[in-house]
């Protein structure tokens, strides 16, 4: 068999990659977990005290790690908080794709001016935590994070500022201009 026979038909019976998913993010909540606990452990009280906090540590967490030894329920919730975002998509009150990721403006050197690429959304974590001067760069991006899953922080009232002037524009959009 032809090496690029072998390679298309290798290709086509392959499962599509499905970036990290929940598997993928629960393992870097373990190594978060286990990271802080070697390099900051006196942060790992104040951290599992918003984890357990939220509400997802009532309706669901708590359940899941009810069984476990309990020198392991720390770093299973911060496994469980890792993947957070994986389970609560497609839940319509929660789910906000953009959330996931942020477009940075990219256009390779060489290409034609009239390539055009969209600009990046004026507020996002990058920009709040930019703003945030003064204090080591992990310090600030784990402060706004931390933030932004208690709903508060520079970048989530922005957000709410986008989402109210967009509703309210909304009232409009039937009109043709």
């Amino acid at each position: 068999m032809r090496p690029s026979l072998l390679f298309i038909l290798l290709a086509l019976i392959t499962p599509a990659a499905h970036a990290w998913n929940k598997p993928g993010h629960m393992v870097i909540g373990a190594i978060a977990y286990q990271v802080l606990q070697k390099e900051d452990p006196e942060s790992l009280p104040r951290i599992m005290a918003v984890l357990k906090a939220h509400p997802s540590y009532t309706s669901h967490w708590g359940k899941k790690i009810a069984d476990l030894p309990e020198e392991e329920k720390d770093a299973a919730i911060f496994m469980l908080a890792g993947r957070w975002a994986d389970d609560i998509r497609n839940i319509k009150e929660f789910d906000r794709p953009t959330w996931h990721y942020i477009n940075i403006p990219y256009k390779p050197v060489g290409e034609p001016e009239t390539l055009e690429t969209a600009p990046a959304l004026p507020v996002n974590i990058l920009t709040a935590i930019r703003a945030k001067a003064g204090r080591p760069t992990h310090l600030r991006l784990a402060e706004e994070l931390m933030a932004a899953f208690q709903r508060q922080g520079e970048a989530m009232s922005k957000r709410e500022q986008t989402i109210k002037m967009a509703e309210a524009n909304k009232a409009f959009s039937h009109f043709a201009w």
